[in-house]
């Protein structure tokens, strides 16, 4: 299992934590953000997507070939774990971040159900918007990610696409519920 997680681009497998994916995903992103604020060092093999997909050791890690992939090289067997939301609440619960990952049942499916909405609903209607402004682009981004023709009518919908799933949260955030 080590040689192959070297194999998939990891410097060493022999001990410490990777994240595996690009810095440009908002899913690997979400799992670097969570592994500092949990005070869990990792290196990061950041290779696009399309590069992982077509590593077959990296495939053989995780078989969906998607990213992130999160591995812990401290234990007999590695733990390689994939999926942004499981990763997060995995190093959330590591690293006893009780606001990320509450202790109490009715408290965690809450965050979970929030965790669930940046996923379901945020990033799909922020993805549009981030490619046309950061990329003058439209999205999704063609074959190998080349820019696609940016339609502006497009752009304009996606814009008030996120507005309103903003505005869920800060409604549920005025409302004084957690």
């Amino acid at each position: 299992m080590r040689a192959l997680i070297e194999r998939a681009g990891a410097v060493t497998a022999q001990r410490g934590c990777i994240l595996f994916g690009a810095s440009s995903s908002s899913r690997v992103n979400k799992v670097a953000w969570a592994a500092a604020e949990a005070g869990i060092d990792h290196s990061q093999v950041s290779l696009p997507t399309s590069e992982l997909k077509a590593d077959a050791a990296y495939l053989q890690l995780n078989p969906k070939g998607t990213v992130p992939t999160w591995v812990e090289c401290d234990t007999a067997t590695p733990l390689v774990l994939n999926e942004s939301n499981s990763i997060v609440a995995y190093l959330a619960e590591k690293g006893q971040l009780a606001g990320f990952y509450p202790r109490l049942n009715d408290r965690r499916a809450l965050a979970w159900q929030w965790q669930e909405y940046g996923e379901t609903t945020l990033q799909p209607s922020l993805s549009p918007v981030w490619w046309g402004y950061r990329h003058g682009s439209g999205y999704p981004p063609g074959p190998g990610g080349k820019p696609t023709a940016l339609d502006p009518e497009k752009l304009e919908a996606a814009v008030r696409r996120a507005l309103r799933a903003w505005e869920v949260v800060d409604k549920h955030l005025e409302d004084g519920r957690p």
